[in-house]
C-alpha cells in the first residue's frame, strides 16, 4: 500500500489530459498508461508524460473514471494499492477499484527528446494568438497546422493570417505542427523545447513533457500579404468585445466555423454568430470614420487584438493589425446593407 496526496496526484494526472482521445483512434488512447515510473497519454499526434504519482506501478487504467473519482474524493491523502488486476484507491470509509490492462499504448513511436533549448518568454502568448487563425478543413492539411520557423510562427486559413516573431533556433528546417495540438500547450507553462526527427517536445518546470508530431511540408511565403504600402490607417470602435462575446456564445458550437462576422458601417456595427444553438445578430450604434467593411474573426483574437491596438490598416481587400509583434490579417469585403 502507498500513501498519496490526492491533489498532487490529480494535478499530475490532469496535466496529461491533452493526449487523451475519446474516439480511441490509437490503442489505449482513452487510458492513463503507467510505465517506467511515468504516466503517459497518446492519441497519435500528441503525447504527454509526467512522473507517476503511483511510483513503479505498471498498467493502463481508463482515464476519466480515475480522474473523476480523484476529483470527487474529499480526502487530503489516499491509499493506493494494486491487487492482481485491480487498481485501488482508498479514502476514509471509501474504496474504488479500476480494472488494469496490460500496457499496449504504442508510445515507442514517440522519439526520446534530445537536447533542450529554452523557449522565449512570449511563446505561450504567440501560440494563443496564432493557432486560432488555422483552418479546420482537413482537405487542406497545411492550413490545419502552425508553420514553425527559426524566426516566427504563423498559421492561416486563407481568409485570415496570424504571425508572431519568435527566436526558435532548433527549427533549422521549417516544420508544421497541428494547430489543434499546439493549442493544447497553452496553460501549462512550457519553458523548453527539443526537436527530433518526427516530433517536437515541450517541457515545463513540473517535468510535464508534451510531444507534438511534426510534418515536413512546403509552406507558401506569406510575407507579401503582410506588406502595408499604400494602406490606410483607421481606428476600430470601442466596445466590440462585449458584442462579439454574445455572438460567440452561439458560434462556439459550430465546429467548422468558430469565427463571428463583423460588419462595420459609419453609424453602426452588426455582429453575427451561427452555430447549432441558433443564430445571433446584434446591432450597435458606433462612431466609425472608415469605409464600410465586413470580416470574419475569432472572438479570442478580437479580444487579444483590441487589448494591444485599436488601430488597423485597410486596403486591397485586407485589414491588418500590427501590434509591434503580432501581425494579424483578415480579408474584408463591403457588407450588404
Amino acid at each position: 500500500m502507498m500513501k498519496v496526496i490526492r491533489e498532487d496526484a490529480l494535478r499530475a494526472l490532469s496535466s496529461v489530459r491533452p493526449g487523451l482521445d475519446s474516439k480511441e483512434s490509437v490503442v489505449q488512447s482513452t487510458c492513463l498508461v503507467f510505465t517506467k515510473g511515468r504516466v503517459h497519454t497518446f492519441n497519435g499526434e500528441l503525447a504527454c508524460s509526467i512522473k507517476s504519482p503511483f511510483g513503479k506501478f505498471e498498467g493502463a487504467v481508463e482515464a476519466e473514471g480515475l480522474l473523476g473519482m480523484l476529483e470527487k474524493y474529499p480526502d487530503e491523502t489516499i491509499d493506493f494499492e494494486q491487487d492482481d488486476k485491480i487498481f485501488k484507491i482508498k479514502g476514509k470509509k471509501k474504496e474504488t477499484s479500476f480494472p488494469i490492462e496490460a500496457v499496449n499504448l504504442p508510445i515507442e513511436v514517440v522519439e526520446e527528446p534530445g537536447d533542450w533549448e529554452e523557449l522565449p518568454d512570449e511563446f505561450e502568448e504567440a501560440v494563443k494568438l496564432v493557432w486560432p487563425c488555422s483552418s479546420t478543413e482537413e482537405s487542406e492539411f497545411k492550413l490545419t497546422c502552425i508553420h514553425c520557423t527559426s524566426t516566427f510562427i504563423e498559421s492561416t486559413d486563407r481568409f485570415q493570417l496570424g504571425q508572431y516573431p519568435l527566436d526558435l533556433p532548433l527549427f533549422e528546417e521549417e516544420t508544421l505542427i497541428r494547430a489543434s495540438s499546439a493549442g493544447k500547450l497553452c496553460g501549462y507553462g512550457m519553458v523548453a523545447y527539443s526537436v527530433t526527427d518526427s516530433w517536437v517536445h515541450f517541457k515545463n518546470k513540473s517535468g510535464l513533457i508534451i510531444s507534438c508530431r511534426q510534418f515536413k511540408s512546403d509552406y507558401k511565403d506569406t510575407s507579401q500579404f503582410l506588406e502595408t504600402d499604400g494602406m490606410k490607417r483607421i481606428q476600430l470602435p470601442g466596445g466590440l468585445q462585449e458584442v462579439v462575446a454574445r455572438a460567440h456564445h452561439i458560434s462556439s458550437t459550430n465546429v467548422l466555423e468558430s469565427s463571428v462576422i463583423v460588419k462595420l458601417m459609419k453609424e453602426r456595427v452588426i455582429v453575427e454568430g451561427k452555430g447549432t444553438r441558433g443564430h445571433h445578430r446584434e446591432m450597435e450604434k458606433i462612431t466609425f470614420e472608415g469605409e464600410p467593411m465586413e470580416f470574419h474573426i475569432s472572438p479570442r483574437l478580437i479580444n487579444e487584438v483590441s487589448k494591444k491596438s485599436n488601430t488597423c490598416l485597410i486596403g486591397n481587400g485586407r485589414m491588418i493589425v500590427d501590434t509591434g509583434k503580432f501581425k494579424y490579417l483578415t480579408v474584408i469585403a463591403v457588407p450588404e446593407v
